[in-house]
Parts: C-alpha cells; structure tokens; sequence
C-alpha cells in the first residue's frame, strides 16, 4: 500500500512539473475603427520593468499571436505603430484572446538634412553629382568638367578621361552630334545638368558588348527634369574697343532636349580675330577632306598675342529624331565664314666678313576669305543583337586670299648713297574643296553569340587650287587634286563569354586612287610646264583571330597576311 502511495506521489508532480511549462498563447485583432491595422506590434511586458517577454506584428488582417512561458501571474500588453496611438494594458498570464481598438495619431517628423555623395559608381559607370562641384562662377558645363576628377579638357576642347580621349559624348544618352560635342559643353547651362556619368571601356554598339572591351570611355549629360522637353534660348553679346577701333562678340542659340527629339541651334560671330569657329572641330573620326597643296607667304606670328584681325561668323544646326527605342535619325548642317587678315615688318641688318653691311626690310600684308560647310545624314540602330549604323557627308570649302610683299636691299654703298632696290610682289591664291564620305557598320549577332562586324569607308574629294604672283615677278601655278577611296572590313565573331579560348578570323581591302595635274605659266617660259600623275595603292589583307577571356583578362592574337600593290 505504502510503495503504491507513493507512485502515485511521483506520478502527479511530474504531470504537475510538465503542466507549468506548457506556454501561454495571446491573440487577437488590432483595428482603428473597423479598419484592422496591418504592421503594428504587440508586445508582452514584464510589469517590473518593461522588459520584453514576447512579441509579434499584426498582418493583412491585423491578427496577431504571442506565446510565453513565463511563470508571472500578471503581465503587461503593449500595441505600437506607424500613425496609431500607443495602448497599454495589464493582462492575466493565461490562454486568451485580447483585441485593440485604436486611434488614429499623426507623427511630427523632425527636420532630416540629407547629403547627396559627391560621386558614386556600379559597374563600369562613374556619377558625378554636379551641384557638388558647381561654384557661383561657372557658367557652361565645361566649367564643371574641368573639375571632375579623371576628366581633362584641352585647349583645343578634346575632352579625355585618364588621359585617353572620349569616344562618345551623349545628352540623356542620345548622341545628337556625332563628335562635335564642343557646342554643348559650350552651351549648357551647368545648372541645369543634374548629373555626369563617365561609361568607362565603353561599346556603343549593344551587339559588340561582349567581345574585347573599349580602351575608351564615353560621356552622359543627365538633365534635371526643369531643362528636360522645353525650349531654351539665350543671347550674349559683348563689346570692347582698342587702338583700331570697336570689338565685339555675340552668340544667339536655342536648345531643346526631348525623349524623342532633340535640337541645338546656334549662331555665333566676332572680329577679334580668333580664326575658325572652334564649333566646327570634329573629335573622333576626322571628316576634312581639304588638301591645301599651296598657300600664300603669309606674314609673322609674334610670339606673344595674336597677330590675326578679322571677322568670324557660324552656323549651327544640329537635330536628333528618336524614330523608335533604337533606332534614330541625325541631320547636321554647319557652316563657317572666317575673314582673317594681318601684316608684319621685319629689318635685318647683316655684317659681311668684308666689314660690309647689308641691310634687309620685308614688309608683308594678307587677307584670306574662308568659306567651311558641311552637311552630315545619319541613321542608326542599336538592337541586342543587330547594330546598323550609316552616314553620308557632303562638305566643301572655298578659299580666296591676297598678299602683298614688299622688299628693300640696302648694302654699304647703297647705305652710303641713300639708295636703296626695293621688290613688290602681289600673290593672289583660289581654293576649292568638294568631299563626299558615307560610312557604313553592320553588327549581327545569332542567339550562340556567332555573327560578324562589317565596317565600310567610301569617300570621294576634289581640290581644284590655283596660285598666281604678279609685280616684279610673273607666275602662276594651277593643281587640281582628286582622290577616290574605299575601306572595307568584315570579321568574324564569337561569344567570348562561354568559352576560354574562341578562334575567328577578319578579312579587309583597301583601295586609294590619287590623281593630281598641275600647270606653271610664266612670261620666260614658251612652252608652260605642266604634269598629270596618278597613283592607286591596294591592300588586301586574311587573316586568323585567337582569343582568350577569364574572368576580366582577355587577350586577342591576329595574325595578318597581307598583299600590297602600287601603280
């Protein structure tokens, strides 16, 4: 009786022991009115010193559920959130279900200053935040890129990025004017560029992004959304006066930045004498197609200051049509006249070994009228797996210019007599230049990566050019120079991300023909001199292509045979 007692002692405080460890389980529903708040957190507290005991955060329904084994008798429950008042209540430590009905509280948040960084990157892009670096004084975007770190702008307004010039210069990722970007980095306000972002080892062509990266990187103007699908103008003018009389500058422009169309207008003139409007460089891919074969003696270049006078007067029409998402249409027209003119003396007085003195006085005056205009139609598009992208120039430019040189000699008995031999000669020099470009590049790519790159250069010019003397001395000589060329290009194309090592090979021919006739007239001469020469120059080149890519080392082999022949 007595051994039976007491399993049965035992038996109860061990189903005793295990039912105080059973937990204790809460639930219910949070609602402001008869809306349940999702988010919101319930909390179990000790009511000793808030200490949490369990916690959890209502759902869609605004249901919650906590579970505790503390062995209180008491607890404290406690409901928080995001535009709800706090509540707080005592509870039994028992297994039950307790709602909230809460209110709705606004919440006062303080004031928060948030500093932008001053530049950022992922990937291949680098961001810098202009207002960073923009200063009261800066005026154009150029101002500000001569500040960015990594980006240098020469005199001549090539822009490099680690020392290696651009190869692209876009405007919300559109490339309106095909490497003349001088005009917008001249144009834009700086205020109203929110962002710059160098694309370094940048491929424009979507298709040829996973073959050997570009040692180049490219430019984007992000606009803010204020300069974004407006027209902007503006006018500058500016006036000064020296020893000659009145100077002055002024440029009129309008600008217009689109998702789908974008336009740079401008004219811009002077008499300062600064020479060709620097709008008309072209930094990439030279399209001048001018061959001076002669030219007037003109006078000296001083070695401080600028020697030229004259006027300079340029228009500039640059339009970008966006006709679908990848493909767009460019039409550029430029045109330049520059009238430049100047003059210079120079005596020289040489001592003979004879103790004989000779003296030497040139006087020298020109005057050169220079007329540049070209006209570029381009077509572009840039899919995943196919590129196409065609150009057509028509440039031409015609020169007319005079000079006068006026000659003293002087030697001791000349000195001593106060006589003198003087020689006048006038030069007069007529230029022309007509050039026709078309560039062709097609990229096609299968679904296996497989595909080829063709590339193709045709272009045609002729320079008719003449230089006649007149004065003491009678001559005149004509050359008319023409040049006829084709550059063509395929190659073969791999995925160079599959595989270690791929194998491909690349084919061109090139072709130059050079035909040049030339004429001198002179009163001595009975029969006038004159010559015809042609030259035609052709490459024809195969060769194989070894690739190797891990990682981000890749390396390229070619191996090129090529045949040359001249005529």
């Amino acid at each position: 009786m007595q051994r039976l007692l007491l399993v049965i002692l035992l038996t109860l405080s061990q189903f005793t022991a295990f039912a105080q460890t059973l937990p204790t389980s809460i639930k219910g529903v949070v609602r402001c009115g008869k809306t349940p708040v999702e988010g919101s957190i319930v909390a179990l507290l000790q009511p000793s010193d808030s200490s949490v005991v369990a916690y959890a955060m209502t759902n869609k329904q605004g249901f919650y559920q906590l579970q505790t084994t503390t062995s209180l008798s008491e607890l404290l429950i406690k409901v928080t959130g995001f535009g709800i008042k706090r509540q707080l209540s005592p509870i039994k430590n028992q297994t039950q279900t307790f709602d909230f009905s809460v209110e709705k509280e606004d919440v006062k948040l303080r004031e928060a200053v948030v500093k932008s960084q001053k530049i950022w990157g992922n990937r291949d892009t680098l961001n810098y935040l202009v207002s960073a670096y923009l200063k009261d004084y800066d005026r154009t975007i150029a101002d500000v890129l001569r500040k960015l770190p990594g980006i240098t702008i020469e005199d001549n307004g090539n822009i490099k990025y680690q020392g290696t010039p651009i190869n692209h210069f876009y405007i919300e990722n559109l490339d309106m004017l095909q490497g003349r970007y001088n005009l917008a980095t001249q144009s834009i306000k700086a205020e109203d560029v929110a962002t710059v972002q160098v694309l370094e080892n940048h491929e424009h062509a979507h298709a040829l992004q996973d073959q050997m990266p570009s040692a180049n990187a490219a430019i984007n103007l992000k606009l803010k959304n204020k300069a974004k699908g407006i027209w902007s103008q503006s006018v500058e003018v500016g006036s000064g006066a020296y020893a000659e009389g009145m100077l002055w500058k002024g440029t009129a422009r309008a600008m217009y930045f689109g998702k789908a169309q974008q336009h740079l207008l401008q004219y811009s003139g002077d008499n300062m004498g600064n020479g060709l409007d620097a709008a008309l460089a072209h930094y990439g891919i030279s399209a001048s197609t001018n061959r001076h074969m002669m030219d007037l003696v003109k006078h000296a270049t001083p070695a401080i200051g600028n020697s030229w006078f004259g006027y300079q007067h340029g228009l500039h029409l640059n339009n970008l049509a966006k006709l679908t998402d990848s493909a767009t249409i460019n039409y550029n027209f430029n045109y330049s006249y520059n009238l430049s003119r100047g003059s210079s003396f120079a005596q020289t007085r040489y001592l003979l070994p004879d103790a004989s003195q000779l003296l030497l006085r040139e006087n020298i005056a020109d005057r050169t009228h220079t007329n540049t205009a070209d006209l570029q139609l381009t077509y572009e598009k840039n899919l995943q797996r196919n590129f196409l992208y065609n150009s057509f120039s028509l440039l031409g430019q015609w020169e007319e210019g005079k000079g006068d040189i006026l000659s003293e000699y002087r030697n001791s008995l000349a000195l001593s007599l106060g006589t003198q031999k003087a020689t006048a000669i006038q030069q007069a020099l007529h230029y022309r230049s007509l050039g026709l470009l078309n560039r062709t590049r097609w990229v096609h790519r299968t679904s296996k990566g497989r595909g080829f790159e063709w590339n193709s250069t045709q272009s045609f010019s002729s320079s008719p050019q003449a230089l006649s003397i007149g004065g003491d001395m009678r001559a005149r000589q004509d050359v008319d120079l023409t040049t006829i060329s084709t550059s063509n290009k395929v190659e073969l194309l791999q995925n160079l991300r599959t595989r270690n090592w791929t194998f491909s090979g690349t084919a061109h021919f090139d072709a130059t023909y050079t035909a040049a006739t030339t004429s001198l007239s002179h009163p001595d001469a009975l029969i006038a001199p004159h010559g015809h020469l042609t030259h035609l120059q052709t490459i024809v080149g195969i060769g194989p292509v070894l690739n190797y890519t891990k990682g981000s080392f890749q390396s390229t082999l070619r191996l090129p045979f090529t045949f040359h022949y001249t005529a």
